[in-house]
């Protein structure tokens, strides 16, 4: 009888750790556009909104320097899956010997699909707006003819705060939000729409469980058939302002390399904002395209696709 005990005391605990350890069951696990649909209703909704915001640059490595990645596959992990936030913070911090470069940055939604972000600097400035999908980018009162970047992408989960309208452009994005499931993420439990936890494979989007608010978007996968490098944005400490909440800090990580950090320092809720500063067809007509000038020499070969959006970023206001 003591035996019979003790056997059954031992399966009990070794049910228990099992469930403290692995991540969650799949079994009942929300659809994706639901899970949305509550992310998007706890994020709130408001006619507009101006951000004050410090951008931080960060100086890369090369990838066959970034722990946990294969030299031979770098969309291949040979350690555990996840480097903390904390640490991967900690790297940036000691291998960037010239510190940080930091620019100034205001940030202006007009919901539901409006935004308009200009970046000043002594050397110059740079103006992007997106307005239902279409972009424009002007540098230094000049339209440049390149397409938004994937740093431009982390404004779509904060201002298209519609189940609907988000369930598009995710999918536009890659993410098949036909497929969730539950994972762990630094101590929380997730939900993960667009793959099958942890699956890191394919574009997909971590939401807390509890919070419903979005902390991971992994942009790009990590297999070969992807033919760019692991990329993704993480965001944190979530205020809330009024009847909506933002994050107070953006940051975006290739591999395990932080490369670039959004702190938010100013906000105002529901300002009056001007249409004209989001009509592209009048923007247009106020900047002039600007002409092809001459072939630069080749200095980003070698170099991976998100360093190269870095360097010619940095470049615009050197």
């Amino acid at each position: 009888m003591q035996t019979h005990l003790i056997k059954i005391i031992a399966l009990f605990f070794c049910f228990l750790g099992g469930a403290l350890c692995n991540p969650p069951a799949q079994a009942h696990v929300l659809q994706g556009p639901h899970i949305l649909e509550l992310m998007t209703a706890r994020l709130g909704q408001a006619k507009s909104l101006y951000v004050s915001q410090k951008v931080l640059f960060y100086q890369m490595g090369p990838m066959e320097d970034v722990p946990g990645l294969d030299e031979k596959n770098p969309f291949a992990r040979t350690v555990a899956p996840e480097r903390t936030t904390a640490a991967i913070r900690s790297a940036a911090a000691r291998d960037d010997p010239r510190g940080k470069e930091v620019r100034r940055e205001s940030l202006r939604y007009l919901f539901p699909g409006a935004f308009r972000s200009d970046l000043n600097s002594k050397n110059g400035e740079r103006i992007h707006v997106s307005v239902d999908g279409e972009s424009l980018t002007v540098v230094d009162g000049s339209i440049v003819p390149t397409a938004p970047t994937r740093f431009d992408l982390y404004k779509d989960l904060l201002l298209l705060r519609s189940r609907k309208i988000l369930v598009e452009r995710l999918s536009l994005l890659g993410v098949d939000v036909s497929v969730s499931s539950l994972g762990r993420f630094e101590g929380h439990v997730v939900f993960v729409v667009g793959a099958i936890y942890p699956d890191e494979s394919v574009p997909q989007l971590w939401i807390d469980k509890n919070t419903l608010q979005p902390i991971r978007w992994i942009i790009t996968g990590r297999n070969q058939e992807t033919s760019s490098e692991p990329f993704e944005i993480r965001y944190f400490e979530w205020r809330p302002m009024g009847n909506i909440w933002y994050p107070r800090r953006i940051e975006f990580i290739q591999g395990d390399q932080l490369v670039r950090e959004l702190q938010s320092e100013k906000y105002e809720l529901n300002p009056t904002l001007a249409t004209e500063l989001f009509d592209i067809a009048r923007l247009k007509k106020v900047y002039r395209a600007s002409s092809p000038g001459p072939t630069r020499p080749r200095e980003s070969k070698g170099m991976s696709e998100v360093q190269k959006t870095i360097e010619e970023f940095r470049r615009i206001f050197e």
